[in-house]
């Protein structure tokens, strides 16, 4: 297992910043405590990498996740979860490459994420980012009655909880908040498998893109080494 910090490169989250990272490559599959106390100290998966921002003027990628046993849905998210859950069937699908979800995914980053470049819609690009993984990983894939494809989620499994990795949807529903309805739904599987927490990665003050994170309450955010709830920043 590799331990290393990378050299600046230009920041996804926040435009004209630079960032760094703390980076944990392991070519060979990470034992579940060992992940699981990664993912609770901060870290984020990508592909085979797990990482945390290691920024050195910067610290505005707060970790955050949800105790599923104390969330609380608000009206409007109940009202999502009731009508999608009616009309979206959820299936778990092998880690694999089918050209599906891949078109679903080429489709979301075009018309969800127009400022990536374009090799960030490759087939090699969606393989490394989504498929590959080293750790225990499970996709998920949501849709109508008439059998379409309308949602897809990747999560990882840890001992008490689950980590939510990327979620991506048919661009033409954005109206549907299938987005609020795939972290619900990931909160029901949480709780169904008797899990305490569901990860939902980085939450970010200043990036509008991140805004519907701290929606869901209460929430609970890691400070200096330690996860307190609905800690304003």
């Amino acid at each position: 297992m590799q331990h290393f910090q990378t050299p600046s490169y230009t920041c996804s989250y926040l435009n004209g910043k630079e960032a760094k990272a703390e980076v944990i490559c392991a070519d060979r599959k990470l034992d579940a405590k060992v992940y699981t106390e990664l993912v609770e100290s901060g870290f984020r998966r990508s592909g085979k990498l797990s990482y945390r921002p290691n920024c050195e003027f910067c610290n505005e990628c707060v970790p955050i996740r949800l105790n599923v046993h104390d969330f609380k849905p608000n009206k409007t998210q109940r009202k999502t979860f009731k009508k999608l859950s009616k009309i979206l069937v959820p299936s778990y699908e092998k880690l694999a490459f089918f050209e599906e979800h891949f078109a679903l995914y080429k489709k979301y980053q075009v018309i969800r994420h127009p400022s990536k470049i374009a090799v960030e819609h490759t087939r090699s690009n969606y393989i490394k980012f989504v498929l590959e993984s080293n750790v225990e990983s499970e996709f998920i894939a949501f849709r109508n009655s008439d059998g379409k494809l309308i949602m897809m989620s990747i999560f990882d499994v840890l001992i008490d909880g689950i980590s939510s990795v990327y979620t991506f949807y048919d661009p033409e529903c954005v109206r549907e908040s299938l987005g609020t309805y795939g972290i619900l739904w990931q909160i029901e599987e949480c709780r169904i498998r008797n899990k305490n927490f569901l990860y939902l990665g980085y939450w970010i003050k200043e990036n509008k893109k991140m805004s519907y994170k701290n929606k869901f309450k209460p929430y609970q955010i890691l400070v200096r080494e330690e996860w307190r709830t609905n800690y304003e920043l």
